[in-house]
């Protein structure tokens, strides 16, 4: 029977085990720093270039410092409407001619929309990078905002809605309950997705105010990652970025409230269709992202709620088995942050119940020292993370986005490393106690709509605290920009020559057991992966008894 160990590291010489680390101890790893050259355009566009000879593809994402805070008074989910937008239509590229080009070139695309950013990125071939710097330089300085792309994209942003959050069982408690008493004075208020009554008020008068007030080159942060020649890619860049001019107006700038601190515990109780099983909630006010305890915080809903071993799985969901899931996580933004625990109620068992044991595992966090095998094992797990973001283009990329825009400091990945393997048990219990604060706790209760009292109103768990108001910005002035005719149209840039990749370096060996090893080295991180083959699937099994291989791999 054929057996292959097959390891993927950056250490030379695998087939020799090293030690292996104490299980009371985080790893004593030192990643190498995220590698990258910036500089600074003339119209302010910021690009980061981050070259890796080994990669096969090539990332460029355009990160725009716009979201969900900058929805304009009435008009939530804009932010989140322009990240459909932008990737549809310009001047001289067709109704979804981007997405075909990136298909046709063998790569993937996306976009996605936060409180504080919202990112367009591609990976594809590398002799397609300046077919993509083309396409993100046309959907920045001339993008088509007419009446049948508006119209195209809200009906599809409303439809995203319905069934991401009004058809799950539990969209309504993320996306709306939790969100709006999660905080109170504060611009993270108002949900990125929006509501289906804002974007059906809105017009394309609107859109096109929004656009032309936040997106320009002065807002907008460029990563270029993978596989290239940093040269080519400046002369790329100047080419197709270098002309684009910024509005005349300034950016709107929203005066920020001042939120008053919660000082006393709120509950909270939610009714919505279809909810199979009842869930409980509870909100902690966070730290923003370039807070000293954010990694403090990571690491302490490690301990909590990740894996199995985690204290609210053992005692919530395995041992007690008064609950079906519970989490709890730390959620650091630009200028805020969250703690949440979530439940969702076992069939059978009470709210009353699950809300005692949770009570319990925060009161024993606050109270008493984690272990120091706790402790290891969270460092592991999400040094382990990091290191697997690492491990790609793509991956490094969204390390640095993230940092550049919720921290503005591009080398904070790096010192995550240490942050993380330098938290003590003292740490966790310091911030477990500031801010897991029963005085300033927001409980919700979410249960099936068939349970809501006669008269109690459908959105009675809207906080009570006044929502900020926010700036309605200045109509458009510069004129909208048109599709033009086929033959009039500027065309893609023909793909450049294929680059090479360095390809991991194999070794090899048979063990006396007749086990073959083989190792190929492809990263220099402290990082590896492990895979035994056994040649006995399927296709093995006797005739009386089909899945027999599956069952004993399982």
């Amino acid at each position: 029977m054929l057996r292959s160990l097959l390891l993927g590291s950056s250490l030379a010489a695998l087939i020799c085990a090293a030690p292996m680390a104490s299980a009371q101890t985080a790893p004593d790893i030192a990643p190498p720093p995220l590698q990258f050259t910036h500089r600074e355009l003339a119209n302010g566009l910021d690009v980061y270039a981050m070259p890796d000879p080994t990669a096969g593809t090539v990332t460029v994402q355009l990160w725009y410092d716009v979201g969900g805070k900058d929805d304009p008074e009435g008009r939530s989910g804009f932010a989140h409407l322009f990240e459909h937008i932008l990737s549809r239509k310009t001047v001289n590229i067709p109704y979804g001619g981007i997405s075909t080009m990136v298909e046709n070139a063998g790569g993937a695309r996306n976009a996605s929309t936060g409180q504080d950013f919202t990112n367009y990125y591609e990976t594809v071939p590398p002799q397609y990078l300046e077919t993509m710097l083309w396409t993100h330089a046309e959907r920045m300085a001339r993008p088509v905002v007419d009446q049948a792309v508006f119209d195209a994209e809200r009906s599809i942003v409303q439809e995203e809605l319905r069934q991401r959050v009004y058809a799950p069982p539990y969209g309504r408690l993320q996306r709306f309950v939790i969100g709006d008493n999660a905080y109170d004075e504060h611009v993270y208020r108002r949900s990125v997705i929006g509501s289906l009554e804002e974007l059906d008020a809105a017009g394309i008068d609107d859109a096109r105010a929004f656009h032309e007030a936040y997106y320009r080159p002065a807002t907008a942060t460029m990563i270029v990652s993978g596989n290239f020649d940093p040269a080519e890619l400046n002369r790329l860049v100047d080419q197709y970025f270098g002309d684009i001019r910024n509005p005349d107006r300034p950016v709107p700038v929203l005066e920020r409230p001042v939120a008053t601190p919660r000082t006393q515990p709120r509950s909270v109780v939610a009714y919505a269709p279809n909810v199979p099983l009842p869930a409980i909630a509870a909100i902690f006010p966070g730290v923003d992202a370039r807070s000293a305890d954010a990694t403090v915080l990571d690491v302490m809903a490690a301990i909590l709620s990740r894996g199995q071993s985690s204290r609210l799985f053992q005692s919530l969901v395995y041992g007690s088995q008064v609950a079906a899931s519970a989490s709890l996580g730390s959620n650091a933004d630009e200028e805020g942050g969250t703690i949440t625990a979530n439940v969702t109620v076992a069939a059978g068992r009470s709210m009353d119940e699950a809300e005692a044991l949770l009570n319990a595992e925060l009161e024993r966090i606050r109270n008493e020292p984690v272990t120091a095998a706790e402790l290891a094992e969270a460092q592991t797990e999400l040094l382990a993370a990091d290191l697997r973001q690492r491990e790609t283009a793509s991956g490094r990329a969204f390390l640095l986005g993230n940092a550049v825009i919720a921290e503005h400091d591009p080398r904070a990945p790096d010192r995550r490393v240490e942050q993380i393997r330098s938290v003590t048990p003292a740490d966790i219990q310091r911030v477990a106690r500031r801010y897991l604060d029963e005085n300033a706790r927001v409980s919700i209760r979410y249960l099936d709509e068939s349970q809501r009292p006669e008269g109690v109103p459908e959105d009675s768990w809207r906080n009570p605290a006044p929502t900020p108001t926010f700036l309605t910005v200045p109509p458009a002035i510069l004129p909208p920009n048109e599709l033009r005719a086929e033959g009039e149209r500027e065309a893609p840039p023909a793909p450049g020559a294929p680059r090479e990749m360095a390809a991991p370096v194999i070794a090899e060996r048979t063990l006396s057991n007749g086990l073959r090893v083989i190792v190929a080295r492809s990263t220099d991180l402290p990082i590896m992966n492990v895979q035994l083959v056994i040649a006995g699937g399927a296709a093995a099994d006797p005739a009386d008894r089909p899945g027999l291989a599956d069952f004993t791999a399982g």
